[in-house]
Parts: C-alpha cells; sequence; structure tokens
C-alpha cells in the first residue's frame, strides 16, 4: 500500500528538522535540536545535527516499553515496507536506479566549452621582501 511522499523542493529539500511527522508505525524518529554549520575551503557547509540524549533515551523507551512482541510485528512492518517496490531498499532496486540514473546522465550530457591553455611566466611574489630574508 502506497503511502503519500513528501513533495521535496528547494524550499522544503529535506525533513532533518521533522517538519513532515507522519511515519510509518514501525519508525520511531528523533529529530535534531542542536543544529551546527561547519565548513573548510574544501567543504563549505556541512550540516551537524545532534538529537539530544534525552529525546534518545525516551525513544529508546518508548519502544522497549512496547514490549517484545509489538516490536517484533513493527520490525516486520518495517521490513516489509524496506523491501518493496515502495522503498527501493532491495539491491536490485538500488542498481537499478543506480544504472537509470547514470542513463539519464549520459542523455542530458553538455560537455563544457573549449578553452586554451597559456603558458604564464614565473608569477612575482605578493611580498615585499626584506633585507633579513636575503642572509
Amino acid at each position: 500500500d502506497k503511502g503519500e511522499w513528501i513533495d521535496f523542493d528547494s524550499d522544503f529539500p529535506s525533513n532533518h528538522r521533522g517538519t513532515y511527522k507522519n511515519c510509518g508505525e514501525w519508525a520511531m524518529p528523533i529529530f535534531p535540536n542542536n543544529i551546527s554549520l561547519a565548513g573548510s575551503p574544501a567543504t563549505p557547509y556541512i550540516f551537524d545535527d545532534r538529537c539530544s540524549p534525552e529525546d534518545a533515551a525516551k525513544a529508546i523507551l518508548t519502544v522497549y516499553e512496547l514490549g517484545q512482541e509489538e516490536r517484533n510485528r513493527r520490525g516486520e512492518e518495517g521490513r516489509k515496507w524496506a523491501k518493496s517496490d515502495e522503498a527501493k531498499f532491495t539491491s536490485t532496486a538500488m542498481s537499478n536506479t543506480i544504472g537509470d540514473t547514470i542513463d539519464e546522465t549520459f542523455d542530458n550530457f553538455k560537455p563544457r566549452p573549449t578553452f586554451e591553455i597559456h603558458k604564464v611566466g614565473p608569477i612575482k611574489p605578493k611580498y615585499v621582501e626584506h633585507k633579513l630574508l636575503n642572509y
């Protein structure tokens, strides 16, 4: 049975902040309460999100208190969904998705414009040499 998916777009690219809370009964989502931004010249920005230990502990306790029979039932429901055509989590489905994406990439490939390479001479340093550096 096909659920309703989030319609992600440039204004709503991710649900990592928990905007959409309608999840499968097998899920126990924990959303971050600490969202920081890290980066460097090679990776200009990376979100580093963490949930609180209290939220994680509460979710673990909630699942534990369901009892083993209910946990097993929900786990089996999650397994069925993960193996479904909707989720596409099987190796076959993932392989097909990769193949389709590669085909789409080749079909839409546009080569870069041509360019010329010019030899340049030595580049003058952008600092003032000090007399002490010449000894």
